[in-house]
């Protein structure tokens, strides 16, 4: 029997480690703004030997199925972020109590000298959805979703009227998967190797909330995950050793946007004609320091004027002053040259590479600049005038 599993009738106890993990999974999907209430809850499904809890908002939703039963079967719906933070403040190491009284419509919570009665909303209320059968499309180490993932989440769109841009758009191919994301100013490209193969070449245009939900799971579990579909439904699933002989496992389903992504290989210059190459980590904390001469600014530009062998940064906020560093740089034919960026996505597109060293390729003044270093990552970012 798993060490997190007691029998005990309409009962059910789960140590609060892992209830806590386990809701502060899910419960990021609960919709407290819908007019549907049920949609702020966590549905609760009691069996014999597995647990399932679940949330949705309608377009997204995450289950978690861990092998903790109880004699009695049983479901029903307590508010989400409630229960979550319920969860994640009981003792520590400890044990937690779960009682449900359905002719009372109230969950029991117990820990300790700890009690909660909470009030619940009928089972039945909660959208389910139908069931769907999903085919294979990838198997991949949570560490190579990742890798692509991390690299390009920062810049999705936000404008909810073009779902096209807030999304990433993942093609698989052999032994390869690759990640584009755009806001319309900046583009981004990752690409990681596969140890396994997708049965085909295959596009797919996910929505960011889909996309920030599986980059939180892959983080804490570090688990096979597995990309399933079935029409425009797309299906992860996370398989996690909870000991020895017992898994969890996590499922996110979320709608595949029939939308086409931007071409985004007609944004890409073909060709640069001026190269700067730069250690990262001076340009982070550089730029960090002349970002607070323009924090007033929505959007700050930090100009690069190079010279030989050497990058000078500056930065200028209406009213305050101005500031400027100098970092060592590898400059190609580009004796003063200057060019206007937006100071936020350079820090940005410089802090999610994984090399030390970072080169920035560039055309005019006012063409697509290009940020990569040697891990097939790429950024482009649209210049500013100075």
């Amino acid at each position: 029997m798993p060490d997190d599993q007691t029998k005990t009738g309409d009962k059910m106890k789960i140590s609060q480690k892992l209830l806590s993990r386990i809701m502060s999974t899910v419960a990021g999907v609960a919709d407290k703004k819908s007019t549907m209430d049920v949609l702020a809850n966590v549905f609760i499904d009691v069996r014999d030997t597995t647990t399932v809890f679940r949330c949705t908002d309608l377009t997204t939703s995450i289950s978690v199925r861990v092998p903790i039963g109880s004699d009695e079967q049983w479901t029903t719906t307590v508010d989400a972020k409630l229960f979550a933070d319920i969860a994640k403040v009981m003792p520590k190491n400890g044990d937690i109590e779960i009682n449900h009284i359905p002719d009372a419509a109230k969950l029991v919570v117990r820990s300790g000298k700890s009690k909660f009665d909470l009030l619940t909303l009928p089972a039945e209320e909660f959208p389910i959805g139908k069931e769907l059968q999903f085919e294979p499309v990838i198997s991949l180490s949570s560490s190579e979703l990742l890798d692509v993932v991390s690299k390009t989440s920062f810049s999705m769109g936000t404008d909810s009227t073009r779902p096209h841009i807030c999304s990433m758009l993942f093609e698989l191919e052999e032994n390869k998967i690759r990640s584009v994301t755009t806001d319309g100013h900046r583009m981004t490209i990752a690409e990681s190797a596969t140890e396994h193969s997708a049965d085909e070449k295959k596009s797919l245009v996910v929505p960011s909330r889909c996309i920030n939900e599986v980059k939180k799971m892959a983080g804490e579990s570090g688990g096979e995950v597995g990309i399933m579909q079935c029409d425009d439904e797309l299906l992860f699933e996370i398989a996690e050793q909870i000991n020895d002989d017992d898994t969890m496992y996590f499922e996110l389903k979320s709608k595949v946007l029939s939308q086409d992504f931007p071409p985004y290989e007609k944004v890409l210059p073909k060709q640069f004609g001026k190269t700067i190459e730069f250690d990262k980590n001076d340009m982070i904390e550089a730029a960090k320091r002349l970002r607070i001469m323009t924090a007033e600014k929505k959007a700050g530009i930090i100009k690069l004027s190079i010279g030989e062998n050497e990058l000078e940064l500056s930065a200028a906020g209406a009213a305050l002053g101005n500031a400027s560093e100098s970092i060592s740089a590898t400059c190609d034919a580009l004796n003063n040259f200057e060019i206007g960026l937006n100071i936020d996505y350079l820090i940005d597109a410089c802090s999610v590479s994984t090399g030390e060293n970072l080169r920035i390729q560039l055309n005019g003044k006012l063409d697509p600049s290009m940020l990569e270093d040697d891990s097939n990552y790429k950024c482009v970012i649209m210049p500013m005038r100075i």
